[in-house]
């Protein structure tokens, strides 16, 4: 813990701002453990619409966030268009399952005409934040 308050710390008084996105990445062998921190400025919001690509496979393994994902979410955020804000993987079957950096939800409506909240249910990672999200709704 150490580690990230420095890191975090250090970029304040860089940057002059209270809005990061921390990354930690623990890499454990039989050897030793590391803890990398990786901290940046929080993106600036949109100021209208957010625009969104489709391309790219679901997660190998969606119960964690490991270090291939890392890797391989790289290439299709380095080979999106232009202007497009994430990146949203869709399977073969044509479902769309999540974004690089964030959870995909849809509001739309159901058979009776009931507002509902669509989301992947299996091959996204089960985080915290989608979990609060679908607890509340």
């Amino acid at each position: 813990m150490a580690c990230m308050r420095k890191a975090i710390e250090t970029y304040r008084e860089k940057c002059q701002t209270d809005e990061l996105k921390l990354t930690t990445l623990l890499n454990v062998d039989d050897q030793k453990s590391l803890l990398y921190v990786h901290v940046q400025t929080l993106g600036k919001r949109p100021d209208g619409e957010v625009k969104i690509q489709i391309m790219g496979a679901p997660r190998s393994n969606a119960l964690a966030k490991d270090s291939a994902w890392v890797s391989d979410r790289e290439g299709l955020w380095t080979s999106r268009e232009e202007g497009v804000h994430e990146v949203v993987l869709c399977g073969a079957d044509g479902r769309l399952y999540e974004g690089l950096s964030s959870n995909l939800f849809v509001i739309g409506t159901d058979s009776s005409g009931s507002k509902t909240l669509y989301t992947a249910g299996e091959g996204v990672l089960l985080g915290t934040v989608r979990g609060l999200i679908i607890k509340m709704c």
